[in-house]
């Protein structure tokens, strides 16, 4: 069985390939995720994974690469299970969380503008009730 510094290479290489694939279907324009991810708000935790997946995925297992060489040992070994598990487990959800958060907000609008015009009279509506100012009024 080879060392835990050569399993965190060919990990790291698995972790570019499924990052190029990522990359791929976020150009991929039925899926609508360029759009979900400007539309800010929810769907910019998917941003947020993405990036955290590029660093901790395919950069992260190159550092651990170097810092375990080609020693054996079964706390490397451990180390590189947990690891990958975890990014891929923290990554991956934050992705999903945010495509479907911000597609969700996308189909479903919050921000309406009749939601905003009542909230707007609601609140405001003790300075807009006169065309007179405050002080011409009696």
């Amino acid at each position: 069985m080879p060392g835990p510094g050569r399993l965190f290479r060919y990990a790291s290489l698995i972790h570019l390939i499924i990052a190029s694939i990522i990359t791929l279907l976020i150009a991929y324009e039925p899926l609508e995720i360029p759009r979900i991810i400007a539309g800010g708000s929810a769907g910019m935790w998917f941003t947020m994974g993405y990036l955290m997946y590029l660093i901790a995925g395919p950069v992260g297992n190159l550092y651990f690469s170097s810092v375990y060489g080609d020693v054996d040992s079964k706390i490397g070994l451990l180390s590189f299970l947990l690891y990958n598990a975890g990014v891929l487990v923290a990554c991956l959800s934050l992705m999903y969380g945010g495509y479907h958060a911000g597609w969700m907000m996308h189909v479903y609008p919050v921000h309406t503008q009749g939601a905003r015009s009542r909230r707007s009279r609601s609140t405001y509506g003790w300075s807009t009730s006169s065309s007179q100012p405050a002080w011409e009024r009696s």
